[in-house]
């Protein structure tokens, strides 16, 4: 009897034991397709790089993933001008007087040819008393102050105006050259997400986000395009002037007197050219006036000859009578 509780015994201890590694099992089988399910922590861990992209965006600090954490963001072609580290973007303006403007800009184009430089709008204009010549060019930023400085000394004319304007642009070129590492950060991870996503709404919603962080990434590097070119290449722009039959003020009397006379055959002539030109504007009209002007003639022929008629008829009616 004693032998068969013990029996008993030992047969129920290995049954609870039995039933419980039974529930062991089963409990992590329930449990196995939870962890193999990933899309929850996706979904936590999509919210949350678009949560850090808002708030760079925003120029919050923030931590990235483990993959970008310790990237650090520096600039490799930062520089136009190497011993102050900055970027410059430089424009000047000269205004000049020349004696001879075709002599002066086709110097000018030699003295910017030599600079590397390279022309951008070109126009001249004149008027009765001067001619106008103005010009824009490219220069390289290391060639720009020797090139004003150059054009100061010039023979052909002198320099009456001079404006330089020096623009820092390295904070700008700094902020969006860590922005866009960041960007492109953001770009890997949603491309992975894309790679990833089952379902039609998550594949919808990641392209569209993707497309924003790449249309984002192409118009900042535009706008570093845009500064790089300006920095790497100064802006100059040249007025020239040109006095037409301009006298020195040391020329002697004979010089004024010629000056004087050449004056005032331009005179006449700018003076005839005018009246010619009045009386081809006028023409139609002052033939217009001639054509009524001989209507009326005609009419002060045709009225006083019909009433001497009348007279003549009515005097020889008295007669008779």
């Amino acid at each position: 009897m004693i032998k068969n509780k013990k029996i008993r015994w030992i047969f129920s201890i290995f049954t609870l034991l039995t039933l419980l590694a039974l529930s062991l099992l089963s409990g992590c089988g329930i449990s196995s397709p939870k962890s193999t399910e990933e899309a929850p922590m996706a979904n936590v861990e999509y919210d949350k790089v678009v949560s850090e992209e808002a708030k760079a965006d925003a120029g919050i600090s923030v931590t990235t993933t483990a993959d970008s954490a310790n990237q650090t963001y520096t600039t490799s072609n930062l520089v136009n001008d190497p011993e102050k580290g900055k970027m410059m973007i430089y424009r000047g303006q000269l205004q000049m007087e020349v004696e001879d403007l075709k002599k002066g800009s086709a110097l000018l184009f030699q003295t910017i040819k030599s600079a590397q430089g390279y022309l951008v709008t070109s126009n001249q204009s004149e008027n009765i008393n001067q001619l106008f010549g103005h010009y824009e060019f490219k220069i390289p930023v290391a060639a720009f102050h020797s090139t004003v400085n150059q054009l100061e000394e010039i023979s052909y004319g002198k320099v009456t105006s001079q404006y330089i304007e020096g623009v820092d642009v390295t904070e700008e070129y700094l902020d969006i050259e860590s922005r866009l590492k960041a960007k492109r950060v953001y770009e890997e991870r949603l491309l992975d997400f894309l790679s990833k996503a089952t379902k039609t709404e998550d594949l919808l919603k990641i392209s569209n986000d993707l497309n924003r962080v790449q249309e984002e990434i192409e118009q900042m590097q535009g706008r570093q395009k845009y500064l790089s070119h300006h920095a790497s290449y100064s802006t100059l722009i040249v007025d020239m002037v040109q006095n037409k039959n301009q006298v020195a003020p040391t020329a002697g009397t004979w010089e004024k007197a010629i000056s004087g006379f050449q004056k005032s055959i331009e005179f006449l002539v700018d003076a005839t050219k005018s009246l010619f030109i009045f009386m081809v504007s006028f023409f139609p009209i002052l033939i217009f006036i001639l054509i009524l002007l001989f209507i009326a003639w005609k009419l002060s022929r045709i009225i006083p000859f019909k009433k001497s008629i009348k007279s003549i008829k009515k005097q020889d009616d008295e007669n008779q009578q």
